[in-house]
């Protein structure tokens, strides 16, 4: 009986045949094609010894033995690789990063696994090692230490300002976003007229969900306008835009997210009216102007907010919606920055504690612009800003055909008392 060893080189797998004589029976493990032909076996567990140290000479007969590289090529693997997940586990998210570790940990497997087909012997385990402990390492320095400031800003900033904004301000690399600067911003007011009433004579525990539910429906419209939660007093919402992150169209922003909180305030108070609540509307005022904004505050508390005068007029145009009857009052600083506003003027207002007058505006829809009781209030302003005898019959007038429009009557009774002009002092708050 003959046998014999032979070595696939094309595919480097490890074979044995023998020959086997007619009527020979088969070996255990080996499966007989046909009378004296080889045969083949995949049970690489069950080979001899002797095989396998028959294929070793062989290949070194032919000079086909691995070809295996030297400790630089090991220690530039494992470098490489190491260095790769240490710079993964900065990546901008876990997931990114840790699907990025996946990949290179397959590629240089791959590479291995493809070198070993052409007989060389690259290092796999030790790359692979270097570069997971490396990640696990630069990750647990990252989130103990580098990403610190980060969660910190995120905790801080996560109430005050749209979710949006919120990663923009904590993957800020050199804090400019919330450093102290002098910048314009546009600022808004809100007030819920009623609502001290409502606390005195409603349960706390209806009362609550209540000016919840009010609260974060101004607070839905203000971050979906990008705006940014200075503070809540009560019911009240004070709201800034343009900071810290800056924003062109501010004004806009500010303007467009008045009249959103003005629309679902009416039907909140509506809502409320038909459960058997009664509250009264939600007073506006929103003013632009150059202010300093950053986090203020002692060394053991500090607070991000806006300081200077601008402010200040914000929250007088909120107020003197009371005196003047209407919802909204915006001021001409921020209008003339916004495109296609449709409004009619409410005069120029000097606000209580300053001397110089603010030109006001009160926004209306297209539709009620071109009605017939607006046409005849600004026929009358006209004259009114003219300072033309004739302003107070204008206005006369138009108290008895629309009785309901609180401006018009508003300014009939500042004629009445003898004042002129669209210039008005505001006494009170």
């Amino acid at each position: 009986m003959l046998f014999g060893v032979v070595l696939d080189v094309e595919d480097r797998k490890l074979t044995s045949a023998r020959l086997v004589k007619p009527g020979y029976p088969n070996h255990p493990t080996t499966r007989c094609s046909g009378p004296g032909k080889p045969v083949m076996s995949p049970d690489r567990d069950s080979l001899p010894g002797v095989y396998i140290h028959a294929t070793a000479v062989n290949n070194i007969l032919q000079n086909k033995g691995l070809i295996e590289f030297g400790w630089t090529t090991m220690l530039a693997a494992t470098f490489s690789l190491g260095m790769s997940g240490a710079l993964l586990a900065f990546a901008r998210s876990l997931v990114l990063g840790g699907f990025g570790l996946l990949v290179a940990l397959i590629v240089w497997t791959g590479v291995a696994v493809y070198g070993f087909t052409f007989s060389y012997a690259l290092p796999l385990v030790d790359p692979l090692l270097a570069s997971a402990i490396s990640w696990l390492a630069m990750f647990t320095y990252r989130f103990l230490i580098a990403d610190r400031d980060k969660r910190f800003l995120r905790k801080s900033f996560s109430s005050y300002v749209s979710p949006n904004l919120v990663e923009v301000i904590v993957n800020d690399p050199d804090g400019s976003a919330v450093k102290t600067r002098r910048q314009e911003c546009s600022f808004l007011f809100t007030d819920l007229a009623g609502f001290t009433s409502l606390v005195e004579s409603t349960d706390p525990e209806v009362l609550q969900p209540i000016l919840n539910d009010y609260l974060d429906g101004m607070t839905a419209i203000l971050f979906k306008h990008e705006g940014t939660l200075e503070k809540i007093i009560g019911d009240a919402v004070n709201a800034m835009f343009s900071a810290p992150v800056e924003q062109h169209d501010h004004a806009q922003r500010a303007l467009d997210c008045a009249l959103e909180m003005d629309a679902w305030s009416r039907g909140f108070v509506t809502s409320l009216r038909e459960k058997g609540i009664s509250l009264g509307k939600t007073r506006i005022g929103v003013n632009s102007g150059m202010v300093v904004v950053g986090r203020f505050g002692g060394s053991g508390i500090s607070d991000y907010r806006a300081l200077g005068d601008p402010i200040n007029t914000a929250a007088r145009l909120e107020s003197v919606n009371k005196q003047l009857g209407t919802n909204v009052c915006i001021s001409g600083a921020t209008i003339e920055q916004c495109s296609g506003f449709t409004g009619r003027p409410v005069g120029n207002l000097v606000l209580k504690g300053q001397t110089v007058g603010t030109e006001v505006f009160e926004p209306l829809t297209e539709e009620l612009l071109n009605s017939p009781m607006i046409k005849a209030y600004l026929h009358a302003y006209n004259l009114m800003s003219e300072k033309n005898s004739t302003a107070s019959e204008a206005f006369t007038i138009a108290n008895e055909v629309y009785p309901d429009d609180p401006l018009i009557a508003f300014h009939l009774k500042r004629l009445e008392n003898g004042e002129t002009g669209t210039t008005i002092i505001m006494r009170d708050k």
